[in-house]
């Protein structure tokens, strides 16, 4: 199991402490002096932070005689430059403003290291601030000054900094030292310019170790670590927001694409308001180790190598040039190479804000297909809602990723493909409602006078967001029409979906959930009726599925203009002129015969568990890949040939299943009985396994594969993996074949296989919220009684201390195989007599 950190020993925590005191930001290795270097530095009183009050400033020395020489405007003090403390420093809330101090102590003329701390007071509430504090002549010097020679690069072009990051009153989220560079994503002549941080060891600290994005996608925030990060200066041309890239950034999430996560800060340097910049990851090695996992990947940028080399995506580019993709061969070789949905959706984000494609980074983990990351950051994108698409003003648009778009439009089969994800996310992800400019503007608002007044525009922020506004409000209607010119298709046509009774189901079309309490037309304008409203490409074919909440059932369809539609939850539908349709559903008796999504869930599940000993299995050791299972039907189930399966599809083959024997002992399992599964033959294993336990009596079922009784050999194979992998539970149906299997629960790390792709959300089987960042050696539990869609409802990859891994001070092991999790009960009498301790035979 991976380790999540150090955990602080009591005489630890006591010298962090006292060092922050000291030094005014956390104790840095790299601000230590060596052994025979001076160690005495002037104590701050109050400490660096953000105050709502006043302050008198003390600057204390630590030693018999010490005498303080302080500066206030990021100068670096030294025996003859700074000012001797002789009283308090006054900082005033009446004036608003970010204080910069470093301070040196002096004994009999000897002088200690530098302290650094930053305080905001008086600051109004709002966007998080970040505070940099670096030596003037670092970055304005005509010689050495990185803000002067903004062009320079490299090594050579770093200075030092120490970062002070406040998010509210109190002291700061993190006070650091670090690397300051010029980015340069801008015109060298452009006032305001975007920075990069680093984080290395000469500087105090590995990596800077803070939940920066508590909502980020690929990283809990007990665990986000950074070695560089992006300070992005924002949109300063075209439709000034400073926003722009935080709507795309959440628009390509909600389409599953993998982002470079970003937030927007108040920076000020030195003191000094430096405007709105966008704090961003940087999308490098590090950024891919640590949101993927990838430890060896190719960067291309813009036809430019970042990281690993370019020399295969050349090589692919030539090809593409080289090909008519009109021949199937060649198409099926070029998927052979590229995730195409991935390219797909990038393409479509892309064509809707007509972004540079610099701001799409092209990676391919080496023996694996090239996909893209979103990182932003770019001066340029559609100024108006109908201004052409970039890819194809020709001979302009000879980018990379445009050579690409362009010569797979040239296949009929990819034409219908592509005009068939863009309906569907223009209907859904790049609706107005869902881009949620509104929400963005209200956040800032309130400090967007800090930006005007350091870099004043002729063009009123206001005017510019409402002309923003107006674009994300039109721009569907133009790309839908412009797609159908380009894929040969005629006009679209106004579809309307709603669920009756409301909120007693939902309605997937294709896949995609359509939201009714979201319910808008095309053009963002409040609907006149419930439900949704979108809009599909005359002739085309769409799929929608009525998937009943937990108690209700499906029970028909209603349609308008009428049409018989049969009885089946799933309809297909080729449009050709406007429809409205209902899925009617009912409260479903809690007796309904048949078998119902989570009536046994996922319950728990581990990658490559290194042997830990659990408590909950009397001290017995688990040894690689580990599942399981929770029963909730209230009257038990029949679990005699169900299977567990990480196929793509429910008829595949390929990855492996893991199927439950026809014993009489799984006739009945009872409700609340919890189902271990063992998936990994070892020695350890077998030793403390050597028989299944069939006894459910006691609430646990154990299957070990080395055992024989679960089938492994009909779909061999089984694995639990990494990285946009899935489990499936199904029952089995009327047949032997998989196609019939009726599909019970599903899990999934990324979003390569849905319910949908599965085959199985025509049972109601959903998953909303797929996993992220389960590693080689991380597991997953859930944590509530209720349905396990939701990610908030499960623990992905928790820390070494909590995992049965490590001891830690008052911390617990919550990995707690074949019992249930923290937050789950077990029901009725029996599970009552259970929490006592008692067996109910």
């Amino acid at each position: 199991m991976k380790l999540k950190g150090i955990l602080l020993g009591g005489v630890a925590l006591l010298v962090l402490l006292v060092a922050f005191l000291v030094d005014g930001s956390s104790l840095l290795p790299g601000s230590v002096a060596g052994a025979s270097e001076p160690s005495f530095s002037p104590v701050f009183s109050p400490s660096p932070g953000a105050y709502s009050h006043a302050l008198s400033l003390e600057l204390r020395p630590t030693q018999p005689g010490g005498q303080i020489i302080f500066t206030t405007d990021g100068t670096t003090p030294t025996l003859t430059v700074g000012t001797l403390y002789r009283q308090p420093l006054r900082l005033d809330a009446d004036y608003p403003a970010v204080t910069v101090v470093r301070a040196i102590e002096v004994v009999e003329g000897v002088p200690g290291p530098v302290a650094s701390g930053s305080y905001a007071v008086g600051l109004s509430k709002g966007l998080p601030v970040l505070s940099l504090i670096a030596d003037p002549a670092d970055l304005w010097d005509p010689d050495r000054g990185i803000f002067v020679n903004a062009w320079q690069r490299g090594d050579a072009w770093e200075r030092a900094v120490h970062l002070t990051w406040f998010e509210g009153e109190g002291a700061p989220g993190f006070a650091v030292s670090g690397g300051l560079r010029m980015h340069g994503a801008e015109p060298l002549d452009a006032p305001k310019q975007s920075f990069r941080l680093y984080f290395r060891e000469a500087y105090g600290s590995v990596s800077l170790d803070y939940p920066l994005f508590p909502d980020h996608p690929d990283q809990p925030a007990d665990s986000q670590s950074y070695k560089h990060l992006l300070l992005q200066s924002g949109d300063r041309s075209g439709r000034w927001t400073l926003f722009r890239d935080q709507v795309v950034a959440h628009v390509a999430s909600r389409m599953g694409l993998r982002v470079a996560q970003g937030r927007l800060v108040r920076l000020f340097v030195n003191g000094e308001s430096w405007g709105i910049y966008r704090l961003s990851e940087r999308v490098d090695r590090f950024f891919l180790e640590e949101n993927y996992g990838l430890n060896q990947a190719d960067v291309v940028q813009d036809g430019k190598m970042r990281e690993g080399t370019d020399e295969d995506w050349d090589a692919l580019i030539d090809w593409v040039e080289a090909q008519d993709f009109s021949d199937p061969d060649a198409y099926a070789t070029f998927r052979s190479q590229v995730d195409l949905d991935n390219f797909t959706d990038a393409a479509i984000l892309q064509l809707f804000f007509d972004f540079p494609t610099e701001d799409l980074y092209a990676v391919r983990p080496r023996g694996g297909r090239w996909f893209w990351i979103y990182a932003g950051g770019a001066q340029d994108f559609a100024n108006g809602p109908t201004e052409s698409l970039s890819a194809f003003r020709l001979p302009e648009s000879k980018d990379d990723f445009s050579v690409i778009l362009r010569a797979l439009l040239e296949n009929a089969e990819y034409r219908t493909f592509f005009s068939s994800r863009a309906a569907d996310l223009l209907n859904t992800a790049l609706n107005p409602i869902e881009l949620d400019t509104h929400r963005l503007v209200a956040g800032l608002r309130d400090d967007i006078q800090f930006e005007t007044a350091r870099w004043p525009s002729p063009l009123s922020w206001e005017e510019n967001v409402a002309q923003f506004q107006m674009f994300v409000q039109q721009r569907p209607a133009f790309l839908r029409e412009q797609i159908a010119a380009l894929t040969g298709l005629e006009g679209s046509v106004a579809l309307h979906f709603e669920s009756s009774p409301a909120e007693t189901g939902r309605i997937f079309v294709n896949g995609l959930p359509v939201d009714g309490e979201r319910a808008t037309t095309h053009e963002g304008v409040p609907a006149d009726t419930e439900g949704w409203r979108g809009r599909y490409y005359a002739g085309s074919s769409i799929q929608a599925i009525a998937v009943p909440e937990p108690g209700y059932a499906f029970v028909g369809w209603e349609a308008n203009p009428a049409a018989a539609l049969g009885a089946s939850s799933v309809v297909t539908l080729t449009v050709t002129e406007p429809v409205s349709l209902t899925a009617l559903f009912a409260e479903r008796p809690s007796d309904a015969p048949g078998l119902w999504p989570d009536d046994v869930v996922i319950n728990e599940l581990w990658i490559n568990d290194n042997g830990t000993r659990y408590a909950t299995l009397e001290d017995r050791s688990l040894e690689g890949d580990w599942l399981e299972l929770w029963v909730r039907r209230p009257e038990g189930v029949d679990l005699r040939g169900w299977r567990v399966t990480d196929n793509d599809t429910k008829t595949g083959m390929n990855e492996g299943s893991l199927i439950f024997p026809q014993d009489e002992a799984l006739v009945t399992v009872p409700r609340d009985t919890v189902i271990l599964i063992l998936a990994t033959e070892s020695l350890g294993n077998a030793a403390y396994f050597p028989e299944d336990d069939l006894d459910a009596t006691d609430g646990r079922l154990i299957f070990y594969i080395g055992n024989g009784n679960l089938d492994v050999t009909t779909d061999p194979g089984f694995a639990i993996g990494t990285g946009d992998d899935n489990l499936a539970l199904l029952a089995p149906g009327p047949t032997a074949a998989f196609d019939d299997d009726i599909g019970v629960d599903f899990v999934a790390e990324g979003s390569a296989v849905t319910p949908y792709t599965f085959g199985i959300l025509a049972d109601g089987v959903t998953f909303d919220s797929p996993f992220r960042r389960l590693g080689g050696d991380d597991g997953a539990l859930f944590v509530a009684e209720t349905g396990n869609d939701r990610w908030y409802d499960w623990i992905v990859d928790p820390p070494l201390v909590e995992s049965g891994d490590a001891l830690g001070v008052n911390r617990r092991n919550i990995v707690t195989p074949g019992s249930l999790n923290d937050g789950q009960s077990s029901g009725g009498l029996r599970g009552w007599l259970r929490g006592l301790g008692v067996l109910l035979k």
